[in-house]
């Protein structure tokens, strides 16, 4: 009987360790904010080099790593201005919800033309 439970135990233990997975944009998702959608809390998303227009503001609200071709050659640009006025959130072009850790590296964000209050934001509670 305590073989079948410390088992159990064991596969319960191996199946919530999954390995995190890497998502491609453009390759699996159009769009950075499909990728994060599609994405599950650990991976990573590696975004290729070029100009990825996002719309409206990217929440990310769950542990992940993101990953650009370079500064100079990974742009994430977007077509919103966000509005100023008190509400965290609402301020920020890219938010991180509250318990989450997210790793943004080798991009460049630009929102020229465009009004932005914070480009990213984070509120730890």
């Amino acid at each position: 009987m305590k073989t079948r439970i410390l088992i159990a135990g064991l596969l319960m233990a191996l199946a919530g360790s999954a390995a995190a997975a890497t998502r491609h944009v453009p390759w699996q998702d159009a769009t950075l904010q499909a990728a994060i959608a599609a994405a599950s809390p650990g991976d990573t998303i590696e975004i290729a080099a070029g100009t990825y227009l996002e719309s409206g503001q990217i929440v990310l609200s769950k542990n992940l790593t993101i990953v650009g071709c370079g500064a100079g050659a990974t742009r994430l640009q977007t077509d919103s201005n966000t509005t100023q006025g008190g509400n965290v959130q609402s301020e920020a072009w890219i938010y991180v919800a509250p318990s989450v850790t997210v790793k943004i590296s080798n991009l460049r964000l630009d929102a020229t033309g465009k009004q932005v209050h914070h480009a990213v934001q984070s509120r730890a509670i």
